[in-house]
C-alpha cells in the first residue's frame, strides 16, 4: 500500500513537473497566416533578427512573403522576407538543393514539389521534405542562416545560388558571386523594388568542399567548371551559381551556413563567426530558447488551446519586425550609400510600417521590449539625420511610402511622454515639428494629422514649450472638417468633442449602424480596431465588450488562413495581444489602456526590473464576456481604463466576469479618461496667459486658412 501511494505521488509531480514545463513555442505555429490575406512567411528567424531563412513558391504564388500555404512547390529558400507586408521586396539571396545538378543547356529552373504532411515550422526551425527525397532543415541566428540538407542516396548533391530570383516589384540591378576557397563563397544583391535601392552583402560556407564550382548569369549565358584553385567571380543583373559535391552512394548530409552585412563582404564574413562550429541542433535549439524568453514576457492561463495557438502566434509575429540592419559592430551602410555607426553600442533597425504599427504594437513594445526599444526609436531618429524627414515606412533605410503623414510623430510623443530613456526629447520633438510643417493632403488624411498635431502639443506641454502648445491644441481640432466614412471616428485624442458634434445619442446610433451593416472585412484599416472603445469613452463598455469578443472571433482562427487582413505583421497580432489581455491603447499616446473584455483566464507580465503584472480572470467563458467589477491589488476598482503607470507598478487586476451586461460599471463621467474639450488647463483662471496665447494663435489660423 505504502509503496503504491509513493508511486502515485511520483507520478503526480512527474505530471505537474511536464506540466509546469511546457513550452510557449509550442503554442506556437508559424503557418497561421500563410494563406489567405495574412502574407506571412513560415520560416526561421529569431527575434527582431536580420535573416529570415524561408521557402519561397515562386512569381505564381501571389504573396509578397514569397509562400502562400495553397501552393506545393518550393524554388529556393531566400534569406530576407517581409511578414504581413501587401507588397513584395527583399527575398534575397535564394539557395536551393538539387538531387542533380542542372545541364548545361538547361535555362530555366523547375520547382520541387512537396507535401504539407511533410513540413514542419517551429519558432527558429523549418523543415520539408521534397518529393525528390531531399530533406531540408533550415534555423537561424541574427545574421546567419543554417541550412542542413540531406540528399538520398545516389544522388549527385548540388546546392544552387540564384541571385536573379524576385518577385515583383523588386528586380536585382547587379550582382555578384565571387569563390574564396574550395567551401567559401561570398557575394552581394543590389536590387531596387518598392525600396529603391537595396545592397545585401553575404558570405556562405559548406560543411564539406565543393566538387565543381559553376557560374551563370542571365546577361552572360557562358556556363563551365571553375579552377577550385583560383579565385573566381561572375558579375551580372541575375548571376547564378552551382556547388556540385561528390556523388552520394549512401545518404548524404550537406551543411550550409550564410551570413548577412548590410555593409560589405568582409562584414559578412565575420558575421559567419556568429556560428563557428558545425552543430545544427545546438544552434536550433538556440534560436528556440531566444522565442521561449521572448514568449515567457507575456504568460497566459487558458482551458481554450485554440486561444494559446492564437495568442502566442500573434507574440511571435509582433517580434519578427523590425529587423536588424547594422552588423555587430554597430556599422551599416545605408540606401544613400553611406557608411554609419549607431551611437552607445546601439543597433540600427528597418523594416518600419509605422502607420500600421503605431496604434497597438509600439505601446506593445514599451511593455515587452525594455531593452530593444530605445534602439528602435534611435533607428528612426537616425532616418531622420540622414535623409531630412521622420520615415513612414522605413525598408532598408528607405523610405517606401509618400503619404506625408508621418506615423512615426505619436511614436515618439509616446515614447517622450512616458519619459522613455536614451532618448533626445529636444531633437525627437524637433524632427516632429518640422514634420508636421511639411505640406499635407488634408483632403485624405485630416483626421491623422489632427490626432498628430494633438500628440505634438502635449508633447509641447510637457516640454514647456508653450507658444507650440497653442499652435498644435488648435490644429487638434481639425478633425471637426470631418472625413470619409469609415475614418470619421478615428479622434482618439477628443471623443467627447467628436460627440458634440452629433445630436445626443447620434454617434452611439451612428457606432451601431458600422457594426450592423458592416463586416470586419468592410471596415478597413485601423478602423476596424479602434471603433470599439469609442463605446466605452461614451459610457457603454458593455457595447465594447460585446464588439471585442465578436472581433476577435472573426478575425483569428489557427489555421494557414487564419488572419482577416494583411496587417498581420503589426496591428493585428498586437491587437490580439491586447485585448486576449483585456486591454487597449485605444488613444496609443500618453499610456491609458481601456478596459476591454478578455480572453485569458489569468495572464502574468514580466516588466521591466523585474516586477510582474498580475491578471486574473474570475468566470471567464465564451457566454460571460462581461465585465462586472473590476479590482487593481484586491480594491475595488471603477475607472474604464488603466495607465501606463498603473501597469508598469505590477501587482493584480482583477476581472469579475458575467452573461449579463453590467450597466453601472464603467458608465460615470467620472470613470472615463478626460478628452481634449474637457482639459481645464486651457480654461482656468491660472492659466489665462496660456488662453490669451491660445486665442491669439486661433484667430491667427483662422484668417490664414479663410
Amino acid at each position: 500500500m505504502r509503496n503504491t501511494l509513493l508511486c502515485f505521488i511520483i507520478s503526480l509531480f512527474v505530471i505537474n513537473s511536464s506540466f509546469a514545463q511546457e513550452k510557449l513555442t509550442s503554442f506556437v505555429n508559424p503557418l497561421i497566416g500563410t494563406d489567405g490575406q495574412g502574407y506571412t512567411f513560415p520560416g526561421a528567424a529569431v527575434p527582431f533578427g536580420m535573416v529570415q531563412l524561408s521557402p519561397d513558391n515562386g512569381q505564381a504564388t501571389g504573396s509578397p512573403s514569397g509562400y502562400r500555404y495553397n501552393s506545393t512547390e518550393i524554388v529556393g529558400f531566400s534569406h530576407m522576407h517581409l511578414s504581413g507586408s501587401n507588397i513584395s521586396d527583399w527575398l534575397d539571396v535564394s539557395v536551393m538543393p538539387l538531387i542533380n545538378p542542372l545541364k548545361d543547356q538547361d535555362t530555366t529552373f523547375k520547382a520541387a514539389s512537396f507535401s504539407h504532411q511533410n513540413e514542419q515550422a517551429s519558432p527558429g526551425y523549418y523543415a520539408v521534405e521534397l518529393d525528390n527525397g531531399i530533406q531540408v532543415e533550415l534555423t537561424a541566428t541574427e545574421r546567419v542562416g543554417y541550412h542542413r540538407y540531406t540528399f538520398p542516396a545516389q544522388s549527385d548533391p548540388s546546392i544552387r545560388f540564384d541571385l536573379a530570383f524576385h518577385q515583383e516589384p523588386d528586380i536585382p540591378t547587379e550582382t555578384l558571386i565571387k569563390k574564396v576557397n574550395d567551401s567559401t563563397l561570398v557575394g552581394y544583391r543590389y536590387s531596387k523594388g518598392w525600396a529603391n535601392t537595396q545592397r545585401v552583402y553575404f558570405a556562405a560556407k559548406t560543411s564539406e568542399p565543393v566538387k565543381e564550382f559553376f557560374l551563370k548569369s542571365e546577361i552572360n549565358v557562358e556556363v563551365g567548371t571553375i579552377n577550385i584553385g583560383l579565385e573566381s567571380k561572375e558579375e551580372g543583373e541575375g548571376v547564378v551559381s552551382q556547388l556540385i559535391f561528390d556523388h552520394a552512394d549512401m545518404p548524404k548530409t550537406i551543411e550550409l551556413k550564410v551570413a548577412l552585412s548590410m555593409t560589405s563582404m568582409d562584414k559578412a564574413l565575420l558575421a559567419l563567426n556568429e556560428i563557428p562550429g558545425w552543430n545544427f541542433d545546438a544552434i536550433k535549439d538556440q534560436a528556440d530558447l531566444k522565442w521561449e524568453r521572448e514568449l515567457e514576457k507575456v504568460k497566459i492561463t487558458s482551458s481554450n488551446p485554440q486561444l494559446k495557438h492564437i495568442f502566442y502566434t500573434a507574440f511571435y509575429h509582433t517580434a519578427l519586425a523590425p529587423t536588424l540592419y547594422s552588423d555587430a559592430d554597430g556599422e551599416y551602410k545605408n540606401a544613400k550609400d553611406e557608411t554609419h555607426r549607431m551611437a552607445n553600442g546601439e543597433m540600427r533597425y528597418t523594416s518600419f510600417p509605422l502607420e500600421d504599427t503605431y496604434s497597438a504594437l509600439n505601446p506593445l513594445f514599451t511593455i515587452t521590449q525594455p531593452t530593444r526599444y530605445t534602439a528602435m526609436l534611435n533607428s528612426l531618429l537616425a532616418f531622420y539625420n540622414e535623409n531630412g524627414s521622420l520615415p513612414v515606412w522605413d525598408l532598408s533605410t528607405a523610405e517606401v511610402d509618400t503619404t506625408g503623414i508621418f506615423p512615426a510623430i505619436p511614436i515618439l510623443s509616446d515614447a517622450i511622454l512616458k519619459d522613455w530613456p536614451g532618448i533626445n526629447a529636444e531633437k525627437a520633438y524637433s524632427a516632429m515639428r518640422e514634420s508636421a510643417f511639411q505640406e499635407r493632403d488634408t483632403l485624405k488624411f485630416a483626421l491623422q494629422y489632427a490626432y498628430y498635431d494633438w500628440c505634438i502639443a502635449t508633447v509641447a506641454k510637457k516640454l514647456g514649450k508653450l507658444n507650440d502648445y497653442a499652435i498644435f491644441s488648435e490644429r487638434a481640432l481639425a478633425y471637426k472638417n470631418g472625413n470619409a466614412w469609415r475614418n470619421s471616428f478615428f479622434v482618439p485624442h477628443d471623443i467627447r468633442g467628436l460627440e458634440s458634434l452629433y445630436a445626443k445619442g447620434a454617434l452611439e446610433s451612428k457606432l451601431d449602424s458600422l457594426f450592423s451593416i458592416s463586416s470586419p472585412t468592410e471596415i478597413q484599416g485601423k478602423a476596424v480596431y479602434y471603433t470599439p472603445f469609442i463605446y466605452s469613452y461614451l459610457g457603454k463598455p458593455w457595447k465594447t465588450q460585446n464588439q471585442v469578443r465578436q472581433l476577435f472571433d472573426s478575425i483569428y482562427q489557427d489555421k494557414p488562413d487564419g488572419y482577416l487582413n494583411s496587417l498581420s505583421s503589426a496591428q493585428t497580432n498586437a491587437w490580439a495581444i491586447w485585448n486576449a489581455i483585456g486591454l487597449y491603447p485605444a488613444n496609443p499616446v500618453g499610456g491609458d489602456y481601456m478596459i476591454g473584455s478578455p480572453l485569458v483566464d489569468a495572464a502574468t507580465l514580466q516588466l521591466k526590473g523585474g516586477a510582474k503584472l498580475q491578471i486574473e480572470v474570475i468566470n471567464n467563458s465564451a457566454v460571460n464576456k462581461y465585465v462586472q467589477s473590476v479590482k487593481l491589488n484586491g480594491v475595488i476598482y471603477k475607472k474604464s481604463y488603466f495607465s501606463h503607470k498603473d501597469l508598469l507598478n505590477g501587482g493584480k487586476i482583477t476581472f469579475q466576469m458575467g452573461a449579463e451586461a453590467n450597466l453601472e460599471w464603467g458608465s460615470n463621467e467620472s470613470w472615463l479618461p478626460v478628452s481634449t474639450s474637457q482639459t481645464a488647463n486651457i480654461n482656468s483662471s491660472e492659466d489665462a496667459d496660456k488662453k490669451d496665447i491660445f486665442t491669439g494663435i486661433s484667430e491667427f489660423f483662422k484668417n490664414l486658412f479663410k
